[in-house]
Parts: structure tokens; C-alpha cells; sequence
């Protein structure tokens, strides 16, 4: 009888005794149709692990993305080989999470579904694009049972499945050709050049508005948009179609005749030559207005134009006599003739910065071209530095770290450094001058040069508070070339030699952070050193 009992118990627990031997645990939630022993090979070949056809068999869409060599998973199964169970495993339990994103989803790397994002599109966050508003309701037609809701498939690339049209079909669905997903609103990619009128000349500056009128619908066909630009259509054939003909048409409907986009007032030279006239223009004379000559009670008739003084005023007052171009050019009164007004024949040749002083700031007008006094930069030049160099050797001559090419930079190479009380080495080197050499705080500030503090505290912090006041100057310890590169050797610098064990043991867990009202910092003396204080033992007496 007891055997016939452990029978029949045997037979009823047999079947959970097996599957308990067969499965590895419960199913996720989303296959939980498919849970019990029947149905393994719903997921599984016979003998084999998890198939990847079988999973596409189900997971249509993704079949189809695979198969038309799209998106994620076929970078990731086509192209790096993996297995589908390598990112999406089951048996772990109800409430296991099949998708599961090792880094925070905000962090994935989108280049792998084949659309990297850039520009504005870098700064969004992954539901602005995945929800169902702009997801293919093709989808439930492949997968009927799929939540669009909840999945990141189905977006097109196309700019058109997300952005409305802008321009109503006018120029097409590729907004790439002109638009940059950095900044939408400028078309930067476009090309005026490539279109039925090019632009050249002042063209390049009107604004699009004036040539593109905005176009208001009386019945939107976007929603809260009822404007857009008119691009396609536009007349361009005469210049009338677009600017007043002033000349209310004497010369024809042909502007170009004569005139050139880079302005009304400029002339094409080609078809009307000045140069054939008996006067040719030439310097200032080619950008002066054709009305500056030409006046409105005399247009294109001939003007007095012998003299200089027909026209300028002689500030001369004749000193020079009426030949004004015995020393100046048409392209410029302050452009001298070098033939005969060459300043580097002159006492005072003219180099760097000097070319390109106006005459009249070291000429002037009280004394014209009387000598100057120029012996001395301070002649010209107010001292600077107020005087902090006049005792060296030179009496703070500016031409000791300055050059008339500019005052700065200055030319005080390192090796000039290297010859005053501070010597630059290692991360000094690095520095710019200022950081030392700081504006003073007088009502007319000034750089300071001298006297400047040398003392390391005088621009570093002390992170040691005074712990090493009485004992130490901070290279005993620090490097110039940084301050964690550390010359100190605790066997030669301290009372504690560090022997044995002690070698190996890290600084910071002897030299423990401490709280002092609210500094805080790192102790280095006083150390206790006695054993006791770092170690204890777990010997228990007898």
C-alpha cells in the first residue's frame, strides 16, 4: 500500500518535476502566451538555443527593416553578427525588462539606426520624434498587436514626415538641397548662382523679403500658418520689373547698357568709358557720384576741370603754387607722390605703424612742413608706464621691448625675463604677462611692472593653512612645472622615515582631510606616530 501511494504521487508531481528539469525560469511579460513546455518551439529550434528567424517570424517589422538593410537591429545583426537573446534574454522572470538600454536612453548612440543626429536635432529628446503622431500607422498593418505608443520604429527619414511644407510644393520635398539641420530658418546650403536669376552686386544684400513677397492664404492649408513666401513665378526679365526707370525711358528699357548691379550711380566701363573722355577718372575720381561733377541743371555736359582748385579747396593757400600734383595723387590727398614727396629721404623715414599716420597728426597745421621734433618717442608718445623703467640703463628707451610695428606685442622674449629678479621656469612660462602684472588701482590705472611681489603666496593660495609656515618654502615641496609634481622625499624632508610596509601605503591614509570651522584640508603636521595610532590588533589575551 505504501508503495502504490509513492506511485501515484510520483505520476501527479511528474509533469512539474519536468518542467521545474526544463525551463530556466518564468517568461517576460510580453511572450507570457507563450509560457509552458508546449510551446518552446514557438522560440527555439529543437536542441538548438533561441532562433533569430523565429523571433522576425514574429517581430515582423523589424523583418522587414532587417531585410531592407534599415535601422538598428540590422547594423546589429547584419553587420556586428549579433544574437538577438545577446541583448533581449528572457526566462528572468514576469517583470523582467526585454528592452533594456545599458546606458540611459537619453544617451544612445542614434548613428546605429543609419540617422546620426545633428544640429537641432542633437538636442531633442527621443519622444519629440518617436510618438505616434509622426509614426507610420503602416506598422499595425505588418503588426497588428504592436503598441506604437510605446515603440521607437516607423519614423521616415523624409524632413516632410515631421515638418510641414513651408513653401507649398514650390520647390520641392529635398529641403536639404538649401536647409541644414543646424539652423532651419537660414537656408545656408542654398545657391542664389543656380538659379534663373543670379545674384551679383547690390542684389547680394536686398533683403529675400523685397524680391519674395509674403504670401498671405485666406484659407490656411497649415494649421496657424497661413503665410509663406513666394519663390517661383517672380518677374526678372527688365530691370522695370522691379526698379523706376529715372530716365522715364530715353535710353530704352536696357539699364544694362550702362549701368552694372553694383550700382545705379556706377557706370559699366566697358560700354560707357570715362577714360575716352578728355578727362579720365582715375584714384578717387572713379568712386566719386556722377552728380559730384555731372549737376543736375547740366548733366553729362562738359565741366571746368583744368585745375585742381576748379574743384578742391587749396589748403595751401598757394604756398605750393596751383600744380598740385607735384606731390599729390588722385588717389588720396594724404597719398603723396613717392617721386616727389618720398618721406623716406627724409630725416625721419617712416616704418611699421608711422606708414599709416595721417600727415596732418605730426604736420600740422600751424606749422605745416616745418621740421618736428621726433628725436625721442616720448616726443610723440606719452610714457606709458609713467616712468617705472627710467632707472634702468636705457632710462626706459621704448625701443627696448617695443617696435614701431605695433606696441604690442612687446619684445620681451623669456631670455629678457630670465635677466630681472624672477626667472621664469615651468608653468610660469605658460602664463601671460598680465596674470602677474596687473592693471594698479589708481584713478588712471596703469600695467605694474615694478615692483612685483615674488613670494609664491603673494599669487597662490595656501591649501596648507599655515602648516607649513615656520618650516618650509613651497619648493621645498612643489615643482615650478606643476604643483602635484612634488620634489619632497619623506625619508630626507621629515622626522619619519617611512621603512618596510610603510613605502607601499598611500599618502591620504595617513594625511587624513580635516574640518577646521569651514576650511577644510588635508593634516600633515602634527602626525601621531605612534603605532597604536594607525593600527590595532585583534589578539585576545589569554
Amino acid at each position: 500500500m505504501g508503495i502504490l501511494k509513492l506511485i501515484c504521487i510520483f505520476l501527479v508531481c511528474f509533469p512539474l518535476f519536468v518542467q521545474a528539469q526544463l525551463s530556466p525560469g518564468d517568461l517576460a511579460e510580453p511572450h507570457a502566451q507563450l509560457e509552458g513546455l508546449t510551446n518552446c518551439t514557438s522560440c527555439h529550434e529543437l536542441g538548438e538555443g533561441p532562433s533569430a528567424k523565429k523571433c522576425l517570424e514574429c517581430h515582423a517589422v523589424l523583418n522587414k527593416q532587417i531585410s531592407e538593410q534599415k535601422g538598428m537591429h540590422y547594423t546589429y545583426t547584419q553587420i556586428e553578427k549579433k544574437l538577438c537573446f545577446s541583448c533581449h534574454s528572457d526566462h528572468a522572470g514576469k517583470d523582467f525588462e526585454l528592452i533594456h538600454w545599458k546606458k540611459p536612453i537619453e544617451q544612445f548612440d542614434h548613428k546605429s539606426t543609419g540617422y546620426t543626429l545633428i544640429g537641432k536635432h542633437a538636442s531633442l529628446i527621443c519622444r519629440d520624434c518617436h510618438n505616434p503622431g509622426l509614426i507610420s500607422q503602416e506598422l499595425n498593418s505588418i503588426e497588428p498587436d504592436m503598441d506604437i505608443t510605446k515603440t521607437y520604429l516607423g519614423l521616415s527619414q523624409g524632413c516632410l514626415s515631421c515638418h510641414h511644407d513651408e513653401h507649398r510644393a514650390q520647390l520641392g520635398d529635398d529641403c536639404l538641397k538649401c536647409h541644414s539641420p543646424e539652423k532651419w530658418v537660414k537656408a545656408e546650403k542654398f545657391e542664389h548662382s543656380k538659379a534663373k536669376f543670379n545674384l551679383t552686386g547690390k542684389h547680394l544684400k536686398v533683403d529675400c523679403l523685397k524680391c519674395h513677397k509674403v504670401i498671405t492664404e485666406t484659407i490656411p492649408l497649415i494649421p496657424k500658418d497661413d503665410s509663406y513666401s513666394k519663390y517661383v513665378g517672380l518677374k526678372f526679365n527688365n530691370c522695370t520689373s522691379c526698379h523706376q526707370d529715372i530716365h522715364v525711358g530715353k535710353f530704352g528699357n536696357d539699364c544694362n547698357r550702362c549701368h552694372v548691379t553694383d550700382g545705379w550711380k556706377i557706370v559699366d566701363k566697358e560700354k560707357m568709358d570715362h577714360n575716352n573722355t578728355k578727362f579720365p577718372l582715375t584714384g578717387k575720381h572713379i568712386a566719386v557720384k556722377c552728380d559730384g561733377c555731372h549737376k543736375p541743371n547740366q548733366k553729362f555736359k562738359k565741366n571746368q576741370y583744368d585745375d585742381c582748385t576748379d574743384c578742391h579747396k587749396d589748403i595751401h593757400k598757394g604756398s605750393f603754387g596751383q600744380d598740385c600734383m607735384r606731390c599729390h595723387v588722385t588717389d588720396g590727398w594724404k597719398v603723396l607722390d613717392e617721386r616727389n614727396a618720398d618721406h623716406s629721404k627724409t630725416d625721419f623715414p617712416l616704418e611699421g605703424k608711422h606708414k599709416a599716420v595721417k600727415c596732418d597728426k605730426c604736420h600740422k597745421l600751424s606749422t605745416r612742413f616745418e621740421k618736428n621734433q621726433y628725436n625721442e618717442c616720448a616726443d610723440c608718445h606719452s610714457d606709458y608706464h609713467q616712468k617705472q623703467f627710467v632707472k634702468r640703463d636705457d632710462k626706459g628707451a621704448c625701443e627696448s621691448c617695443h617696435k614701431v610695428q605695433g606696441f604690442m606685442p612687446a619684445i620681451f622674449p623669456v631670455a629678457s625675463h630670465n635677466k630681472t629678479e624672477f626667472k621664469l621656469a615651468g608653468a610660469h612660462l605658460a602664463q601671460p604677462c598680465i596674470v602677474c602684472h596687473k592693471m594698479t588701482d589708481d584713478k588712471k590705472p596703469i600695467r605694474n611692472f615694478k615692483p612685483v611681489e615674488r613670494d609664491c603666496k603673494e599669487c597662490h593660495r595656501d591649501n596648507h593653512y599655515g602648516q607649513f609656515d615656520k618650516s618650509k618654502n613651497c619648493k621645498d615641496c612643489h615643482s615650478d612645472n606643476s604643483w602635484s609634481q612634488l620634489v619632497f622625499d619623506h625619508n630626507k624632508n621629515s622626522s619619519y622615515k617611512l621603512l618596510g610596509a610603510h613605502k607601499n601605503v598611500n599618502c591620504n591614509s595617513c594625511h587624513t582631510e580635516i574640518i577646521n570651522g569651514t576650511e577644510k584640508y588635508r593634516l600633515y603636521k602634527p602626525i601621531d606616530t605612534k603605532c597604536e595610532s594607525c593600527h590595532t590588533t585583534d589578539v585576545k589575551p589569554l
